[in-house]
């Protein structure tokens, strides 16, 4: 048989339009071949769709459009409920669209997955199933402020995530939708997640058995503490220096003129100053800072502050790892209120 171009076939059947598919069908007989389009509204159509046999005995008629959950069990069939995304109890077993209006107690068919078409998908609809104006392409999801109805909004917690599906066209008399349900999930879900326990404040932490678990963290730490908290960020804990309080931190310094030990978690602080065997004394900081007041903790002497030899104005910022020198008129213990920047 010789070779046959497309391009040389006449194509049978009318309205063929440039969006369409095309389909060669069977030879004929005598090398004639016949040709066909069909639209992806056909294709979509012929795929099997999904549907379950429900019962409605909510005391109302559901409405076409309207997405249910399933509420329990009658005779055979589950019982179906209008669901919405407000509650885990409403959202988590939402089962399809009502494929045409349920009275109560009636049966009738819910779809899980295909194509429904016939929708009136405007907000002003006779029995509305959206508060959104819908447009072609939307990814639709389950409502939560109204039961039974879509969003084209994707819900955030603490609402629950229900995928919906697509829509395919927009009408008062027309319109497509494309449903997939796919309900979400809670964190607790997850087959490496154990959230029983979990209070307010807790983190989720990887423990020996490969299972994430909530722990309880200490937000008053003190010296010792293995996992403590302040507000601004987790505090690592310096060993016999720290006395939180206030989620302030006071560390001290003595007249041996030893470097402060650097703090990563705090940012306002007291930093007390020994100065009673040795009435001057050097310290440095490994990170830029400022003196905002000095506050007498034993005695009142007159407080002189050097900032690499030259005298220190409260407020102004000190350099990393810069000398300061602090000394008093009489043996006394002063406190350094310091900011890091």
């Amino acid at each position: 048989m010789a070779e046959i171009k497309i391009s040389d076939l006449t194509p049978k059947g009318e309205n063929i339009a440039a969006t369409d598919l095309f389909v060669i069908s069977q030879d004929m007989g005598g090398g004639v071949y016949e040709t066909k389009s069909i639209t992806g509204d056909e294709i979509l159509g012929a795929v099997s769709p999904t549907t379950v046999a429900v019962r409605n005995q909510t005391g109302a008629t559901i409405y076409k459009g309207t997405i249910v959950y399933i509420s329990g069990t009658s005779g055979g069939k589950a019982l179906i409920s209008k669901a919405q995304a407000n509650a885990e109890a409403t959202s988590t077993k939402t089962l399809g669209v009502v494929e045409a209006n349920i009275a109560n107690n009636a049966n009738g068919n819910v779809l899980t997955n295909g194509l429904l078409v016939g929708l009136d998908t405007r907000t002003t609809a006779t029995n509305p199933f959206t508060s959104d104006t819908l447009v072609i392409g939307d990814n639709i999801y389950l409502s939560p402020t109204t039961a039974g109805y879509i969003t084209n909004v994707k819900p955030i917690a603490p609402n629950h995530m229900v995928s919906v599906g697509k829509v395919l066209d927009v009408s008062s008399t027309d319109g497509k939708i494309l449903y997939e349900i796919i309900n979400g999930f809670e964190l607790g879900e997850l087959h490496d997640v154990n959230t029983t326990g979990a209070a307010t404040n807790d983190v989720l932490s990887l423990f020996a058995d490969g299972v994430w678990k909530p722990k309880t963290i200490d937000t008053t730490p003190t010296d010792g503490s293995t996992n403590p908290i302040d507000s601004n960020a987790v505090f690592d804990g310096l060993a016999g220096k720290e006395n939180v309080a206030n989620k302030q931190n006071s560390l001290a310094i003595d007249g041996t003129g030893a470097k402060f030990p650097t703090v990563d978690a705090l940012n306002s602080y007291g930093i007390t100053v020994d100065l009673i065997d040795a009435l001057t004394v050097d310290f440095a900081l490994g990170y830029t800072y400022k003196i905002n007041s000095v506050t007498n903790v034993t005695n009142t002497p007159t407080t002189t502050i050097l900032d690499d030899g030259v005298a220190y104005v409260l407020g102004a910022t000190i350099a990393a790892n810069s000398v300061m020198t602090v000394s008093v008129s009489t043996a006394a213990r002063v406190q350094l209120n310091v900011t890091r920047l």
